[in-house]
């Protein structure tokens, strides 16, 4: 199940635009799976993920617990803390690239968590740090950027490592 609830398959194809509908059924008679839909629609989607993956990650990795906090245990125990993080992050994307998440996305990242998230331990490290934090929308987050501090104090980035663009702190 992905975080909208709907069944996926490992390496679906995803088609949009013109020719979605012609090439979908093309590589439906060569037994590939292909899903069709809007462009607005997948990049809210992408976006969606991409607000998971750096505050669920961020939100579990900055705890004192002994053991690993997974992304399981933030959708159950630090809800409040990530729910603002998220809408921080969406009013970011409204902003500068006029997307919009879709309603409801704080509780369908939260029932994904709580659904798949259980093994998932929640790590930030210099090496995906551009890939999860990088992103104008998200690092323009106050509450990110004081979180992504509290991480490096805590060891999770090399003290010389340099973040992107910590200007809102």
């Amino acid at each position: 199940m992905d975080n909208q609830g709907q069944h996926k398959m490992k390496g679906e194809s995803s088609l949009y635009r013109n020719w979605a509908g012609a090439m979908q059924e093309k590589l439906y008679n060569n037994c590939i799976r292909c899903k069709t839909g809007f462009y607005r629609d997948w990049r809210r989607w992408m976006w969606e993920m991409a607000a998971y993956d750096a505050v669920f990650n961020l939100v579990g990795a900055v705890r004192d617990d002994e053991n690993p906090t997974t992304h399981k245990d933030v959708a159950l125990y630090y809800e409040e803390e990530a729910v603002d993080m998220l809408w921080q992050i969406n009013n970011n994307l409204r902003g500068r690239l006029a997307v919009t998440l879709i309603y409801g996305f704080e509780d369908r990242v939260f029932e994904y968590a709580e659904r798949n998230g259980g093994d998932w331990e929640c790590k930030v490290s210099g090496d995906n740090y551009s890939y999860q934090f990088g992103i104008d929308a998200i690092e323009a987050s106050e509450m990110v950027c004081n979180y992504l501090c509290l991480a490096q104090k805590k060891g999770h980035f090399s003290p010389d490592f340099q973040f992107k663009n910590l200007s809102v702190i």
